[in-house]
Formats: structure tokens, sequence, C-alpha cells
């Protein structure tokens, strides 16, 4: 089967206040917001036996205009794997509408990494779980059997829960509920996602129900036509989209101990935008 990795990477970065792209705000030297999520792909590439899971991995990147020069920083760090800009869709809403975006590059399975955050598998390696596997391969092992599934952290905090994509997951790792920043009825969520994966039969009825979600629409997860929909654990999720968040987490000591994971061995990869080259590989707008 065939992959996808999808960075909705069209935002405008309004709650930080930035002139340059925010996927590219370098959070420490030589290290961008979503550098984060690429290490989560570099991961899975550098696991031996990934070619046994997958046949072709391709990588899609979310734009707007004037932010290239994220899918340019994309395109450097991969040179082996295919990777392209696709330019937001004004068809489409809110931030599902930024990952159906990129249907016409949609693969057997999916799986949405948000650019702006920082997720974790465990206290040790955050890309790497206890029992050595990456994040997309939890993703792809839930997708074996489901046509839905999201990465979760536990929590039951309204304070996390009223921010975020709050899920129920039962003991059988079920989603039971899931609501996109509820404003009551906190009982009903026991965490919340930090990524989420999708067979490419189930796509355009979960875009449906996401931006139903987002709008606070009736929405029932256990009555979708992609039901059940599955989870596995996450360590930690940060949303690192407010200058609070990102200066809480430069304070938290977590950075110095990636700085050995995210990419050694290549070059600080600079932030400029490179439209001219960028453009040739923007594909065209889904008829």
């Amino acid at each position: 089967m065939d992959l996808t990795v999808i960075l909705p990477s069209a935002g405008e970065g309004t709650r930080l206040g930035l002139n340059t792209p925010k996927e590219l705000f370098e959070i420490d030297s030589g290290i961008a917001l979503i550098d984060f999520s690429l290490a989560h792909i570099k991961q899975f590439v550098l696991f031996r036996e990934f070619r046994k899971l997958i046949r072709n991995i391709h990588i899609a990147v979310v734009v707007k205009p004037g932010k290239c020069a994220v899918f340019e920083r994309v395109k450097v760090l991969f040179p082996d794997i295919e990777t392209h800009a696709v330019m937001f869709d004004n068809r489409f809403f809110e931030w599902p509408g930024s990952v159906y975006s990129a249907k016409e590059l949609f693969s057997d399975v999916n799986i949405v990494l948000l650019p702006d955050s920082f997720l974790s598998l465990s206290d040790s390696n955050p890309f790497v779980d206890p029992e050595g596997k990456t994040l997309i391969q939890k993703m792809l092992e839930c997708l074996t059997c489901h046509s839905v599934a999201f990465g979760a952290v536990e929590s039951q905090k309204e304070n996390e829960l009223r921010y975020l994509g709050a899920v129920c997951v039962s003991k059988d790792n079920i989603v039971t509920a899931f609501q996109d920043k509820p404003q009551a009825d906190f009982h009903k969520y026991n965490g919340y996602w930090g990524c989420y994966g999708f067979k490419k039969s189930a796509a355009w009825q979960l875009y449906r129900f996401l931006l139903d979600s987002v709008n606070h629409e009736s929405t029932d997860i256990l009555m979708s036509a992609f039901a059940p929909a599955t989870a596995f654990l996450l360590h930690q999720y940060i949303d690192l989209g407010n200058w609070e968040r990102v200066e809480n987490f430069r304070k938290s000591g977590i950075i110095p101990k990636l700085r050995h994971i995210i990419f050694p061995d290549n070059p600080i990869v600079s932030c400029r935008p490179s439209i001219e080259s960028a453009s040739s590989s923007v594909q065209d707008l889904p008829k």
C-alpha cells in the first residue's frame, strides 16, 4: 500500500504575529516548529523494514500563497521522498479543509501531522514508543482494521479539552465521543487528539464530520460512515501556536534533549522563500 503524510500549513499564524510562516519559526537555533513533525517521518524511514509496511511514501504540504518556503524546507530535508506543495482549496473550509485540499494526492492510507505542534511517544525518545515503534508504524497498525485512527493524550482537564480536539476512548481503544473545542459536557471526554490517519475511502465522510465538529453541529462519531474509529496513546501533545506555549516549551528543557535526534546530519535550512522553485511543484487545484 501507499502512504501520504499530510502537513496542513495553510494557517495564517495570527496567534504568533510573525511576518514569516509560523512553521519555520526557529524555536531554537536551527530547529523550526515544523521539524518536530518531520522528525516523526524521519524516524519511520530510518526503520529498516519500513518498505515491508508500505510501497511508496509521499509528503503533501498544504500552503497558501507566500508560504511556499515551508514546502522548500520539507523538500530539502527529504530529497528521496516525493514531496508536493498543494495550494489550499477555498472550496473547503477550516483546518479540515486544509487537509482535504490534498485529496488528489491521497493514498491508500494517509496520516495528518500538525506542523506547529510537538508529539511525544515516550520520555526517553519522543519519536519512538517504549516498544521501539514509531508514530507512523502505530498509525499504520491501527488503519489495518479501521478506516480512521487518532493519536490521543489522556486528559480530563477542562482547560485542555476546551481548546483542543476532545475525544473519549473506550478500554478497547474505540473513539466513542468527539468534539472540536467543546464548550460544555467535559465529563464526556477523557483525552484529546494530536494526530490522525485515515483510509482514502473514508476521506470525504471524515472531512464532513470534522467540519461539522468545528462548527459545533451535532455529531455522533459512533454513527458516522467510517465508524468505528480507533485510537492509540500519545505520551504528550503540545500546541505551539501561541507565545505562552512556545516560551513554556523552551523552559521545559525538552529541546536540548532533541538536538541530537532532529536531523543531526542536515545543515540548517534557510527559512527564506524560494517561490520560483516551489511554484513549479504546486499541484493544480482539484476540479
